[in-house]
């Protein structure tokens, strides 16, 4: 699968401030019940880009957090120590993919809040969560963890 098509197809999803306190998980379009939440880049590891026509044909929110995350440059420590650059190309954002992971975040789980029993997501799946509800274009991403409490704990919703 190329880069962009990832992106398109599987990247359903970005962190932005949660009413439930702290960060979670808002969908960038509809995802649909059986759909794999946090679907992993299966290519290579390494430092990919897109151009800016790809970036703007993307769903506006997720467009909005890649432009303000990533730039046009790019410096990092590789897995040897070693530093690496990216030579700056005019009109084309770069990031990383690790094979294995979801988009940019290595353990994405831990970023969902829980909605106890209303839930939208089997978050007690240990590798690849599954839609267990639609969940609506802007519209937060919840586990079910903690919903075998017999009373809802204070610090939950």
């Amino acid at each position: 699968m190329e880069v962009l098509q990832y992106i398109q197809n599987k990247v359903n999803c970005i962190l932005r401030q949660s009413n439930l306190g702290g960060v979670g998980f808002f969908a960038v379009r509809d995802i649909q019940v059986e759909e794999i939440m946090f679907q992993p880049w299966m290519g290579e590891s390494g430092i990919y880009s897109i151009t800016h026509d790809e970036l703007v044909a993307l769903p506006p929110i997720l467009h909005k957090n890649i432009y303000e995350t990533f730039s046009n440059k790019l410096s990092y420590i590789d897995k040897r120590g070693t530093e690496v650059s990216i030579t700056k190309e005019y009109g084309k954002i770069f990031f990383p993919l690790e094979r294995g992971y979801h988009w940019i975040y290595l353990w994405p789980k831990m970023f969902m809040n829980s909605g106890l029993n209303n839930g939208n997501v089997n978050s007690n799946d240990y590798v690849l969560p599954v839609v267990t509800k639609k969940i609506y274009k802007g519209k937060e991403v919840l586990g079910n963890y903690g919903s075998q409490f017999k009373s809802t704990p204070k610090n939950f919703i």
